[in-house]
């Protein structure tokens, strides 16, 4: 019979837990069909996951922050890939999915080190970035475009109904 030894079972289950959260934060970006969903988030989550543990177990006398640095250039190479710059008025494509591909890669190295607390605080953290920041930065705009003067695109963009000359 296969058993586990008790630190082969801890990995396993950082590993585990390091899929299942890239796979949570991916599932936002493809529910707002972005370019990384899924299963880019949680092999990422999962990869940042196993170069810590490799470089904890696997090479014992190996630099962890070297190995950590390499996680970063290459998830930098690939959130680099999603930025689009773009348009006539110069606007900028990707950046919140080359942020959560960080993001991920760093609560996976976390889960890695077997950090539960500060991993699971995060991710609970940067998912109600993901989903509250959205709307937040569009009614900031709208606020700011009505400071300056401008009429809003539709009476819906008060958010209280008032005329905005109230405002």
């Amino acid at each position: 019979m296969w058993s586990l030894t008790n630190d082969q079972q801890q990995q396993l289950f950082r590993l585990a837990a390091a899929a299942s959260v890239g796979i949570v934060v991916g599932l936002d970006r493809h529910i707002r069909h972005k370019p990384a969903g899924v299963r880019t988030h949680g092999l990422v989550c999962l990869g940042s996951a196993a170069v810590t543990l490799g470089a904890i177990y696997a090479f014992p006398h190996a630099n962890v922050v070297q190995a950590l640095q390499g996680v970063v250039s290459g998830v930098g190479f690939l959130g680099a890939g999603l930025i689009v710059h773009a348009g006539q008025n110069n606007t900028v494509h990707g950046l919140t999915t080359a942020a959560s591909l960080w993001f991920v890669a760093s609560i996976g190295a976390i889960l890695g080190f077997g950090n539960w607390f500060i991993s699971f605080t995060a991710t609970l953290l940067g998912l109600l970035v993901l989903l509250f920041g959205g709307t937040l930065e569009k009614r900031l705009e709208r606020l700011e475009r009505l400071e300056r003067g401008g009429r809003p695109e539709r009476e819906s963009d008060l958010s209280d109904g008032a005329q905005d000359d109230r405002l």
